[in-house]
């Protein structure tokens, strides 16, 4: 594992003097720099490492490295020579002062773990995952009930009259109701990428799904629609379902 010497100093009254790593602080990665030298028993205080697995940036790492971090600093924060490690475009990281790292057990067990398997807490990952979709989530549900505020953006904008229910104030309702299942209705499923979840919908078949569902669920002349082409085949079923049972 790389090893780093921690190099900041301080000017003052004309004097630059050198500074100290104090507990509980956070420092920038540049207060840092690759060490090369040999490693003496008085070295140990004053060299750090930075685990990988517990660093990245808005362009680097991913939600692992995110997770670890946190979950580590959850763990250590408050032991003397774990700082916390931040940089520009997003950087974070992790520095454990050698004579930490090869004293306190607890510490070396999560990092050498590392070197086996990727994640300090399968639940914090799980937890961490489950935000960042929610995060998307909630901004598709805004950005779906903007397009279909506007009939013009959406498939159904002449049908919208002969609905059963008042468009305009519950739209955004409906969509919220029904965002999940239409995911798992098409099979969509969520990638991550850095700091963030998103879903590939080139096709726009989530909105296709609403405006199924909407005109199953609402439209007056049900009929009318047995020549749509409908999004897929749990939507077309429903609306055979529902127009069978209009019909009987």
């Amino acid at each position: 594992m790389d090893l780093f010497i921690f190099d900041k100093s301080e000017y003052n009254n004309g004097t630059w003097t050198d500074l100290n790593l104090e507990k509980g602080s956070r420092y920038s990665i540049g207060d840092f720099k690759h060490y090369q030298g040999e490693v003496s028993e008085a070295l140990h205080k004053s060299l750090v490492i930075q685990p990988p697995q517990l660093s990245g940036s808005d362009y680097s790492g991913g939600i692992t490295e995110r997770s670890n971090h946190r979950t580590f600093l959850r763990q250590f924060k408050d032991v003397d020579g774990v700082y916390d490690l931040y940089g520009g475009y997003g950087t974070f990281g992790i520095a454990i002062r050698l004579d930490v790292y090869t004293t306190n057990d607890d510490i070396k067990e999560v990092i050498d773990a590392l070197q086996d398997y990727c994640l300090v807490s399968e639940d914090d990952y799980s937890e961490l995952e489950s935000d960042y979709e929610q995060e998307y989530i909630s901004n598709l549900i805004t950005e779906l009930t903007n397009v279909f505020s506007d009939p013009e953006t959406t498939n159904i904008g002449n049908m919208i009259p002969d609905l059963s229910i008042d468009y305009d104030k519950e739209i955004g309702g409906f969509i919220e109701n029904h965002i999940w299942e239409s995911i798992d209705a098409l099979n969509l499923h969520f990638e991550y990428e850095n700091s963030s979840a998103y879903i590939k919908d080139p096709d726009e078949k989530i909105k296709q799904y609403l405006e199924d569902l909407i005109l199953i669920d609402h439209y007056k002349k049900l009929p009318l629609l047995i020549n749509r082409e409908w999004v897929c085949p749990y939507t077309e079923q429903l609306f055979k379902s529902k127009l069978m049972g209009e019909t009987k």
